[in-house]
This record gives C-alpha cells, sequence and structure tokens, in this order.
C-alpha cells in the first residue's frame, strides 16, 4: 500500500510477514541441510545425538544439484510475494507507529497549540500543526508549500513548532524564529518566506541580514533571542517531540472538525490543497485521492 492508511489493523497485517518469514526460514533451512558437507563431529561443541552423527549424507551431487535449481527457481518466482509481504508488514507496524502519535497529539492538544506559531490567518478554520527544524531542508520544502498556499486562499493557518535536531545553528535558528514571531507577528510571514527563499544554511553571522530584510527591530531581536524565555520555549517544544515519540520532521498533523489530530503524509503543494478541502468539507482527510502513489507515477 502506497499510503498511510490509519484505519488499517495491525494485526491483521502480520499474517502476511508472518507467513513470508517462515516461507524464508524453511528456504533457508533446507539450504543448510543440503550443502552442509560434513555431518557434526561426536566432539563439536554444539550438542548432537548418535543417530545424526553415524548417518550419511541426504543427498548426493546430482539431487542436491536438482533442488538447489527448484529453490533457486521458487525463491526468483516468489520474489515479489516475499517482498510485498515484508513490506505490508512494516507498514502495518508504520500505521502503528502513526496511530500511537496521533493519540499522543490528540491527548496533548492543548500543549501543541500553546506552543506552536501561527503562519497564516490565525482565525482559520482550516488548521494543521507542524514540528520543523528550519535548517532542515525537508522542512523548508513544507514551508515554502505553506507560504505558496497562504498566498492562494485565507482559510487555512499552519501552526510551526520549531525544534532543534541539527546542532547548533539549527537551535539558534529555531530560536530566531520563536524571537520574531514574539517580536512581531505581523512580521513572520516575511520572515520564514525570507528564511526558506534566501538563508537556507542560515548561521549567527548571517541573522543580522535576514532580521533587516524582514523590517525587525536589531536590538529588540537580539534581546529577544537571547531572553531567557525564548530559550526555555525551544526546550520545551524539543521535549514535546521526544514526547510524541517523534520520528522525524516535518511531522505534520491536521487537526479534524472533532478535534482529532490526524498525521498528514507527504505530498505536494497540490494535493495539500485537496488535504485542506476535505478538512474544510469534514470529509475523511485522504478523500478522493492517493496523494504518495500519484505523486510516485508521476516521477
Amino acid at each position: 500500500m502506497a499510503y498511510i492508511n490509519m484505519n488499517q489493523s495491525p494485526k491483521k497485517n502480520k499474517i502476511p510477514v508472518v507467513v513470508a518469514v517462515v516461507g524464508i526460514a524453511i528456504l533457508i533451512g533446507i539450504l543448510f541441510i543440503c550443502f552442509n558437507k560434513k555431518n557434526m563431529s561426536p566432539g563439536a561443541s554444539q550438542c548432537s545425538t548418535a543417530k545424526t552423527s553415524s548417518k550419511k549424507l541426504l543427498f548426493n551431487s546430482d539431487q542436491k544439484a536438482e533442488i538447489q535449481q527448484i529453490l533457486f527457481d521458487t525463491i526468483r518466482e516468489k520474489s515479489q510475494l516475499f517482498i510485498g509481504a515484508v513490506n505490508e508488514g512494516m507498514q502495518s507496524q508504520q500505521d502503528k507507529v502513526h496511530q500511537d502519535i496521533q493519540k499522543a497529539a490528540t491527548t496533548h492538544s492543548k500543549r501543541l497549540l500553546d506552543a506552536s506559531i501561527p503562519l497564516g490567518n490565525p482565525q482559520a478554520n482550516v488548521r494543521l500543526v507542524a514540528f520543523i527544524d528550519p535548517l532542515c531542508p525537508h522542512c523548508q520544502v513544507f514551508e515554502t508549500m505553506a507560504l505558496s498556499i497562504l498566498q492562494q486562499r485565507q482559510d487555512v493557518v499552519f501552526h510551526l513548532i520549531p525544534i532543534a535536531i541539527l546542532g547548533e545553528d539549527s537551535a539558534i535558528v529555531s530560536k530566531a524564529v520563536i524571537a520574531a514571531a514574539k517580536l512581531s507577528p505581523q512580521k513572520f510571514n516575511l520572515f520564514i518566506k525570507k528564511l526558506v527563499e534566501k538563508y537556507s544554511k542560515l548561521n549567527k553571522a548571517k541573522l543580522g541580514s535576514l532580521v533587516k530584510e524582514a523590517g525587525l527591530d536589531a536590538k529588540k531581536f537580539e534581546k529577544e533571542l537571547n531572553s531567557k524565555e525564548v530559550h526555555e520555549k525551544l526546550t520545551s517544544n524539543t521535549a514535546l517531540a521526544e514526547e510524541l515519540k517523534l520520528p522525524g520532521v516535518p511531522a505534520i498533523f491536521a487537526i479534524q472538525g472533532n478535534g482529532e489530530f490526524v498525521v498528514v503524509p507527504p505530498t505536494d503543494a497540490k494535493d495539500f490543497g485537496k488535504i485542506i478541502d476535505n478538512l474544510k468539507a469534514a470529509k475523511p482527510l485522504m478523500e478522493g485521492f492517493n496523494p504518495v502513489k500519484e505523486n510516485a507515477d508521476e516521477a
């Protein structure tokens, strides 16, 4: 399955991967018997019985060659079955992880929203929450997409939660994002726009130029950047991400009408618009399309 199906039963999906593992184990066992050239000696360190040690080889050379060919043909013909079963088992595990994350995010929804910085109209009724590291290339792609969507529609807001997972520069830039939002919510969109367009590899030395281009007061910004409040907010955000056991960033959630948080799968701006439309109409998130599969087909 090419996309995350949140309603799939994890227990049911364990059956194919068990079958695949058992099948592979049987094949490996037969291969071991066929190509074990020597019987285990009585003095070996492994346990053995007298009957086993006294027996001759089970198959002659012609028989082993025939069995080898049968096994290789079976593996080749059924390889897609084995691979498909293993992939389905991995998908099942991924579904379980996402279900756990969704449950935890819904439970801590107030903490997530309190920690977030709105990008777009804070009063919009379609809400998405995203944990980001500002120096993460994938996060920058997401932010660029979000900005593009906000140029076309005002019915959605992206709640950003900056965290630092990529080192010292990442921590500095995450603090800068928090400080910019605190200093001037009106100029926050412009700050993010400049950040992803011109300063994707931002560090402390280049921070002054970004602050100037975003129209922020340099002295006030420096004070906010080094404040205890901003430092504690970043620490709290990162701890929250760890508590939710997020596997990486960006980690994007859609908030449904009933308040539940749903993981948004990887997609592009066009399909993200469809997700927003589904949320607005109180439809299932993925109704009417399969973004991951469609994108794979286009590639």
